[in-house]
């Protein structure tokens, strides 16, 4: 069943061998590749308000903000982890100190229009000036998740793709 799962859906990516029996799907050598993932999640709370929308969230209102800060990378290190999960929780505590119960809109960095979306990208930032100051890697930071709600989440990683011409 797995197999023909597969064979529908990913025949394109990969070589079969031995079709007349059972169909075995094997990655092209060269291309298998670890990839691990971690996150750690902490909260806080502010208030702002958006002054470039119209309608409930123009007025000033708060959150109890969720926030994931992820890493990823293709290697563990001597101790079978990609990173240690309590350094990664000291980056996300001191990247979201300066947000925490305050007004979001007196941050000069937001210019009144502090959205879940530039929250990312400033947490994002603050994370990985601090992680090599904690003693982590920052080329591990993967993304920051920002939940406004349980519903409403947006979500900031940097473009690794781009190309510098």
């Amino acid at each position: 069943m797995i197999c023909k799962f597969f064979s529908y859906f990913f025949v394109p990516f990969f070589r079969k061998t031995d079709i007349s029996t059972n169909l075995h799907i094997f990655l092209p050598k060269g291309m298998v590749r670890a990839m691990y993932k971690a996150r750690v999640e902490l909260e806080f709370s502010a208030a702002h308000f958006l002054s470039h929308y119209r309608g409930k969230c123009e007025n000033l209102h708060g959150h109890n903000y969720k926030v994931r800060l992820w890493v990823r990378g293709d290697e563990l290190d001597e101790g079978g982890m990609l990173t240690d999960f309590s350094l990664l929780k000291k980056t996300l505590k001191a990247a979201i100190e300066p947000l925490d119960h305050s007004n979001l809109n007196d941050m000069e960095i937001f210019k009144n229009d502090p959205s879940a979306e530039r929250i990312a990208r400033f947490i994002f930032e603050r994370a990985y000036e601090k992680l090599p100051e904690l003693g982590g890697k920052s080329e591990l930071l993967h993304a920051v998740d920002v939940f406004e709600s349980p519903r409403s989440m947006a979500r900031y990683s940097p473009n690794t793709t781009a190309v510098k011409v």
